[in-house]
């Protein structure tokens, strides 16, 4: 249940981290396809045309490794929370289930003294004088029993 939810939660950040990639690859393409109209590679010489493709290349990759920093930074603290969430819901799990084990082994005992009781009159004298004893002595029988 819980862990599933986790997997899956990883799982869709691992597709968009995918899906993030091939973003990326498009914005680099339409990128430096935008600087090179900007600046009219085509009429320019050689020599320059090919500075500025050096350089375009260089600020895409400048700008691409900042937004691969940023998801980067974003799926790590995505993970961290996951990871903090399947904590908590672990911790919980067990503090509730330590909680039940407590009332089960307290009702147990609840239920064998309830038998005890029930069971009193056919199995020993004491018991049938403490169940004929005047109300005013009974508790005073009762601190003594237990």
């Amino acid at each position: 249940g819980q862990a599933a939810a986790c997997r899956e939660g990883l799982r869709r950040l691992q597709e968009r981290r995918a899906v993030a990639d091939q973003e990326e690859s498009e914005w680099r393409a339409q990128f430096l396809e935008h600087l090179a109209q900007e600046d009219r590679i085509e009429q320019l010489g050689q020599r320059r045309r090919q500075a500025l493709l050096v350089e375009h290349r260089r600020e895409a990759e400048r700008l691409a490794a900042e937004r691969r920093r940023r998801e980067e930074d974003e799926r790590r603290r995505e993970e961290h929370e996951l990871a903090w969430q399947q904590h908590e819901q672990e911790e919980s799990a067990r503090i509730i289930d330590g909680e039940r084990r407590r009332l089960l082994a307290e009702h147990q005992q609840v239920v064998h003294e309830m038998y005890d009781l029930l069971a009193c009159g056919a199995r020993a004298p004491l018991c049938n004088t403490w169940l004929s004893t005047p109300a005013k002595y009974t508790d005073e029988l009762a601190v003594v029993a237990y």
